[in-house]
């Protein structure tokens, strides 16, 4: 009986480091805006967690101006899942577009059908791109140089952020701040309390207010907290790997590694 409860302990454990490891990204792979390293490289695209399978890929067009989405799924504006899933591209060339409010790249890629297909790719968001390489990439990424330092031409006070657009950020401000968001569904404005995941398993565990504002039909929840020393010592060991705001878990793919380095930049 003992061997067959650890059976079932040792499937279920698998399945969940599965379930972990197929994100559907991986920073290892990303390259940020030196797209020349990965030109003429094979692309894999990377399975994704079971609850995201429905919902496809995004970001595959059959058309270089980003027209008319590649293999689309039949009730997802998105390239069906299996039509991607584990396949290989060949990137052949890129371009930069400049004339949209933040600037992307369109990827050239041949895919295993010899048809060329056009991969939108966001330099400065890993979550968004799906692929890996056969072998991995020597890239060195300067997670300092994406700092945004801020100085008050009348104080000339400086403050310093992480990109702000990301789920989670950093600001330095004096002392060091700590600011999430996600979203909802439902409109609560007396919520507090903050949970944040730790890739080694801990918690971080805050009694703070929880702010709500409306944002494009949905409810947009975020957190601004104060780090003390224990926070920042656990935030540049170990990555985020999730957060609740109040009872609103976090909705969105978050880049653990990458907040962890954000973090150490500002604390130099």
């Amino acid at each position: 009986m003992k061997k067959y409860f650890l059976i079932v302990f040792l499937l279920i454990h698998s399945l969940l480091l599965c379930q972990k490891d197929n994100k559907g990204f991986d920073e290892r792979y990303f390259v940020g805006e030196k797209i020349e390293i990965l030109k003429g490289k094979t692309l894999i695209a990377l399975p994704k967690n079971e609850e995201e399978k429905e919902f496809g890929y995004s970001d595959f067009y059959e058309e270089i101006e980003l027209k008319n989405v590649y293999k689309k799924s039949p009730k997802y504006y998105s390239s069906n899942y299996e039509d991607i899933a584990n396949k290989q591209f060949l990137l052949s060339d890129y371009r930069k577009v400049e004339n949209l409010i933040s600037p992307i790249y369109v990827l050239t890629l041949i895919d295993e059908e010899d048809d060329y297909v056009y991969f939108k790719y966001d330099y400065k968001n890993p979550t968004t791109f799906p692929f890996k390489t056969e072998q991995l990439i020597e890239n060195k990424i300067d997670y300092c140089s994406k700092i945004d330092v801020r100085k008050d031409k009348f104080t000339n006070h400086i403050t310093k952020y992480s990109p702000l657009l990301d789920p989670v950020s950093f600001a330095k401000d004096g002392g060091y701040y700590l600011s999430l968001k996600t979203y909802g569904s439902t409109s609560v404005f007396d919520g507090t309390g903050a949970i944040i995941l730790l890739s080694n398993g801990k918690k971080i565990i805050k009694n703070t207010q929880i702010d709500v504002e409306m944002e494009d039909g949905k409810y947009e929840y975020s957190a601004f907290i104060r780090l003390n020393k224990t926070d920042i010592d656990l935030l540049t060991k170990f990555a985020i790997d999730d957060f609740k705001l109040y009872i609103f878990e976090n909705t969105q793919k978050l880049s653990g590694e990458i907040y962890k380095e954000y973090l150490k930049c500002l604390i130099k």
